[in-house]
């Protein structure tokens, strides 16, 4: 363990003294300043967080990708060009304490390069968001104030009214208590203007709400969901497999069933007035009341604009009965969020949700999208543990690149190395780009040592308030560091073994 130990620190050392790690380091710095505030997405509050944090993420995963090559590479190359590796192999220093040192060694500086980024920009994200908080709700007071002086006075418009409530409804929200939220109003300055621009006020002021309620809840309310689908959805796979058999005798079974299997995906439920639908999810995962609810999305069945009456209940598996309906009213192509209680999941993981059309006689139908939704969401979990699993899992894509160094820096000499290491880098990220690689064997070989950033990176489940769970999280560790890093370390091991390599460092 010792001999691990020291070459660890003198890697370390070696790449502190390095003048190229200073300008990366500069580098980084100077850019985690500037990009965590730039970037406006859609020009919605969570979709400039999502701009940000991708670009943030991306650009110090790869400057730290590329220090981990680079000093994995150097610090062995280094050594065996100047004639001092055999006397550090011949002490004894076995082949995996010399491997693993530089490649702890490599970890550690690239670790430090990756993680203060990332907290600068958790530090810059987390800033931004309450900062725009904070003027959302200075802004949604005082206008607040502003409509109800003007609507005890009788000079609200109806859609004033309308927004004035909705205000009302959404602001309590972000506070602990109605007397907080109430102290809050009442201790903000009345919003100054015009008197005829009051309800363009009142307009904007609804709409950030709206934004802060989307961002708080579609990213900082990470969940895992399940995709609930139609009982009859095996029914419709086999027609339109019968239907494919018929037309291309000729096909490939397993190709039919793919098309069939999307074509059945593709399809939508249509909902009557005064009719209902079931869907069924299997698999949902236990949550206790508050953690589980159902995200749809519903759309109108003709384009005249008609507004949506659509209820939702869950059906009961003990007494087979259903829930209270819970309603909402819309234009459609709003993604929606219903409680669900945890009594209606059954003791084999299936929640039936039962969508009804309660439109007024005459009202026309409406579709929902299987591909949208319905959904069965659960699991909740923090933004900030959500951060520090991806992370967690960009530190084992760098440990891989920093592995890969290593051995690339037994293989060959110093020149010939830092051009396998970079076009290890390029192959990478070339084979993660492909949309729809070929099967062979080659393609199978090439996937099995290389390691995309795309494979490690999960800041786009992060933006996109999906909880990083076991099921993301662990198929990196095991199969991405250990087996990919496993079979690079051989590769390492073999080349310290050889004997040719011995002659090679005594020149």
């Amino acid at each position: 363990m010792k001999p691990v130990l020291a070459l660890t620190l003198q890697t370390c050392r070696e790449a502190i003294r390095s003048r190229l790690l200073l300008v990366l380091a500069l580098v980084l710095s100077s850019a985690m300043l500037f990009l965590p505030s730039e970037g406006i997405g859609d020009g919605s509050a969570a979709g400039a967080l999502k701009v940000r944090l991708e670009w943030s993420i991306g650009f110090s995963t790869v400057v730290a990708s590329l220090a981990a090559l680079w000093i994995g590479t150097l610090s062995i190359t280094r050594e065996v060009d100047g004639q001092q590796f055999h006397l550090l192999y011949v002490k004894p220093v076995g082949p995996s304490a010399y491997w693993g040192g530089r490649f702890l060694g490599a970890c550690l500086v690239s670790f430090g390069l990756f993680l203060p980024a990332a907290g600068c920009t958790w530090w810059r994200l987390e800033y931004d968001r309450q900062a725009q908080k904070q003027s959302a709700l200075t802004q949604a007071a005082g206008v607040i104030r502003e409509a109800e002086a003007l609507h005890k006075a009788g000079q609200l418009s109806p859609e004033g009214v309308t927004l004035l409530q909705s205000l009302s409804q959404a602001l309590p929200r972000f506070f602990k208590t109605p007397e907080e939220w109430r102290h809050f109003v009442d201790a903000t300055p009345v919003a100054s203007g015009q008197a005829e621009s009051w309800l363009t006020r009142l307009r904007e002021a609804t709409n950030r709400m709206h934004q802060m309620e989307v961002m708080e809840d579609t990213v900082y309310e990470a969940r895992n969901f399940v995709e609930a689908r139609p009982p009859a959805v095996a029914e419709i796979e086999q027609k339109e497999l019968e239907r494919l058999t018929r037309e291309r005798p000729g096909s490939a079974p397993s190709d039919l069933r793919d098309e069939a299997v999307k074509k059945a995906a593709q399809l939508t439920r249509s909902v009557a007035p005064g009719s209902s639908v079931v869907f069924t999810a299997e698999n949902v995962p236990p949550g206790k009341d508050g953690e589980m609810f159902v995200r749809a999305k519903f759309w109108a069945a003709s384009l005249t604009g008609e507004r949506l009456y659509v209820g939702l209940s869950m059906i009961d598996p003990a007494t087979n009965a259903d829930t209270p309906i819970l309603g909402w009213r819309g234009n459609g192509g709003e993604v929606l969020r219903f409680g669900i209680k945890p009594q209606c999941r059954g003791e084999d993981g299936r929640v039936r949700v039962r969508i009804h059309n309660l439109g007024p006689k005459g009202s026309s139908s409406f579709l929902v999208q299987l591909g949208d939704g319905p959904f069965i969401l659960g699991q909740s979990q923090s933004f900030g543990l959500n951060f520090f699993l991806m992370t967690l899992a960009i530190c084992g894509f760098l440990a891989i690149l920093a592995a890969a160094g290593c051995s690339f820096g037994l293989c060959f000499s110093t020149p010939v190395a830092l051009f396998m290491s970079g076009a290890y880098l390029f192959l990478s990220q070339v084979l993660g780009a492909v949309a729809n690689p070929d099967e062979g064997l080659n393609y199978q070989v090439l996937r099995l040592v290389t390691a995309t950033e795309g494979e490690f990176d999960l800041s786009s489940l992060l933006s996109r308030g999906q909880a990083i769970g076991s099921a993301e999280l662990w198929p990196i560790l095991l199969f991405g560091v250990l087996i990919k890093g496993g079979l690079l370390y051989l590769a390492g091991r073999i080349a310290l073994q050889r004997r040719e390599f011995g002659k090679e460092a005594r020149r």
